[in-house]
């Protein structure tokens, strides 16, 4: 199943890039470039939704990118995650 949801990127004072997930409750990821820091967004999404699917299957909603408090600066993407949802079993 596709999941996407929208990230924010901020460059701080020394050039890094941190990215957090407003819906995603504590899902942050860094990177020296903005091409490191969206990778690693992405690994973090996945790995965030994946945890709460096997606790509650209950996910948050998404917001709308024209919702989201933007400081000046920010990068917002969407950032899509395939999860496999059922295992394939052979016989």
């Amino acid at each position: 199943m596709k999941f996407t949801y929208p990230a924010v990127f901020r460059q701080d004072n020394a050039g890094r890039f941190h990215a957090f997930f407003p819906d995603l409750e504590g899902c942050v990821a860094e990177g020296d470039t903005f091409e490191e820091a969206f990778e690693k967004a992405k690994e973090a999404e996945e790995t965030w939704i994946q945890v709460e699917l096997e606790d509650t299957w209950e996910l948050p909603p998404i917001t709308h990118i024209e919702d989201l408090n933007q400081e000046k600066g920010d990068i917002i993407r969407q950032i899509a995650v395939r999860i496999k949802l059922v295992d394939d079993y052979d016989s």
